[in-house]
């Protein structure tokens, strides 16, 4: 809308917000991946392969709310990050008023928010400082997040609309049809050859998992995957685009696999 305002409306404007978007989550996840592992060929590999992600490249150039949710939901997580170092009450506010954002652009994006609710330092509670910071930040998100529910609701009636709902149906997961549909969603958006890469960083990633924040952190992310797939079944079922919010972690696993496997390489080569 703003845009709109400097530039007028037009179809260019609206996809150069959301380029421009797309653009900002490739550079986030670099930012996000180097601040967890400290390993610049990780992060690089792994903003490689979000932008030539075919899910990502086609709906980043569309007028998409995910673009938005995307990109907000991960500079939540970034912001997340810097203040587990800085402890400053601002880091913990922008987290989850960022995270607030990208959920009201698209609840599915929630799955974003599990790693970061599961690894919060709740131990620290104890402490005032942290536990006034954690409860103002928590109001930066429930107050949006409420009063969109509430104008929702009363532009829904204005327009004689509903407002949708997710159908959370257990037996969509045990349908033949669910995933047949769901095979040819991943084969567009991530091709079998990605996906057989991010199997292998699955592997990896378990038989080298270490008790560090970071691989805890993308354990939840993956763990989070299993309730989230249940309750967006009826959703997957029916448009691959709802499968944006694993787009993050398919990068992380291909780029960890890409890691272990170069890593090995150069000690047998010795360079």
């Amino acid at each position: 809308s703003l845009f709109f305002f400097v530039f007028g409306s037009s179809l260019l404007v609206a996809r150069l917000v959301n380029i421009f978007l797309g653009l900002g989550v490739i550079f986030l996840m670099y930012l996000i991946l180097k601040k967890l592992f400290r390993r610049e060929d990780l992060a690089l590999v792994g903003a490689l392969v979000t932008a030539i992600n075919p899910l990502f490249v086609f709906f980043n150039r569309q007028v998409q709310d995910i673009n938005s949710a995307m990109f907000f939901g991960l500079l939540s997580i970034l912001m997340y990050l810097i203040w587990r170092n800085s402890s400053k009450t601002k880091h913990l506010v922008l987290t989850a008023l960022f995270m607030g954002i990208s959920f009201m652009n698209k609840y599915s994006f929630a799955l974003l928010a599990i790693p970061i609710f599961f690894t919060f330092p709740f131990s620290k509670l104890k402490n005032k400082k942290t536990l006034k910071q954690t409860i103002i930040s928590a109001l930066f998100f429930i107050v949006p997040v409420l009063f969109w529910f509430i104008y929702s609701k009363i532009k829904s009636v204005e327009l004689n609309t509903k407002i949708a709902a997710t159908q959370f149906k257990i037996s969509t997961l045990v349908s033949p049809a669910f995933w047949q549909s769901l095979q040819s969603y991943v084969a567009d958006n991530y091709t079998f050859l990605g996906v057989f890469l991010a199997f292998l960083g699955l592997l990896f990633f378990i038989m080298f998992f270490k008790k560090r924040f970071e691989y805890k952190f993308f354990l939840w992310y993956i763990i989070g995957t299993i309730p989230w797939l249940i309750v967006m079944s009826d959703k997957l079922s029916g448009h691959n685009y709802h499968q944006y919010p694993l787009v993050p972690l398919f990068a992380f696993l291909v780029a960890y696999c890409f890691l272990i496997i170069s890593v090995n390489i150069a000690k047998i080569l010795k360079n």
